[in-house]
């Protein structure tokens, strides 16, 4: 009887610590606040223009507000050309900040801007993903962009090319230091029955993205196709050529007040 109780303590015992262990590696989710009501909106100033503002509220630590405002130009030499502009409470403009992106009304009913602390530092933080509506696997194509809040009302801005499919998952603490590292997701061609998805994984800094996906394990592939396997072989094989420093269309903007 004693050996059973024994036993049996041994193996709870073995089961609380695998459940302990699980749940420290298990990944933590970032929690953002999402918004997608953006107001069209116009000055009068221009024909060739458009403008659409969303209001965060509580955004800053003294938990006031402030505007986000698209604004699509007309393009030159057609190249998309757009500002991201942030307004406070009192209407003063505390950053302009350029994107190669043409935003587009019927697009932004799909946009969403999401608010939280990606970088750490306790102050919120903002993203943007912004679909390029195209067909096919293209549908998943998304245009994403951080504004980080830098402090005393200074912002930086990171924006690249994405995808968002298969249960894309795009910020992670894969080193547990509560700052989130950003996965972004390129599509490759391998041959004509296989495109896989590929996910790089980045670390921001007030200089921009730093690629860390060799010393985290990535890059991570996945198979376009829910019906194919995954082949270890061809991710094996061009697992060098699929790491990239920057992602496609990066673009780094350092602003001051």
């Amino acid at each position: 009887m004693r050996t059973t109780i024994y036993l049996l303590t041994i193996a709870l015992v073995a089961i609380s610590c695998h459940q302990g262990k699980a749940q420290k590696t298990e990944p933590a989710k970032l929690e953002f606040q999402t918004y997608s009501d953006w107001e069209a909106k116009y000055d009068g100033s221009s024909l060739d223009e458009e403008c659409w503002e969303l209001t965060i509220p509580d955004y800053f630590k003294e938990n006031s507000a402030v505007t986000v405002q698209l604004r699509a130009y007309e393009e030159e030499n057609d190249q998309p050309n757009s500002t991201i502009a942030l307004i406070d409470k009192a209407g003063n403009y505390l950053v302009t900040l350029f994107e190669p992106t043409q935003f587009h009304q019927f697009a932004l009913e799909y946009a969403t801007l999401s608010v939280g602390d990606v970088d750490g530092n306790g102050l919120k933080d903002i993203k943007i993903d912004f679909p390029y509506m195209g067909n096919g696997l293209m549908a998943c194509a998304i245009r994403t962009i951080y504004i980080f809040q830098a402090g005393a009302k200074t912002f930086n801005k990171v924006s690249f090319d994405s995808f968002v499919c298969r249960d894309h998952v795009a910020e992670t603490d894969v080193d547990g230091d509560g700052k989130w590292e950003i996965i972004v997701r390129t599509l490759e061609y391998i041959d004509e029955n296989n495109h896989y998805w590929v996910d790089n994984i980045y670390k921001y800094t007030p200089e921009g993205l730093i690629c860390v996906s060799k010393e985290n394990g990535y890059p991570k592939a996945l198979n376009v196709s829910e019906r194919k396997p995954t082949d270890a072989e061809i991710v094996a094989r061009h697992k060098g050529e699929w790491t990239v420093e920057q992602p496609k269309g990066y673009l780094f903007l350092k602003s001051s007040k």
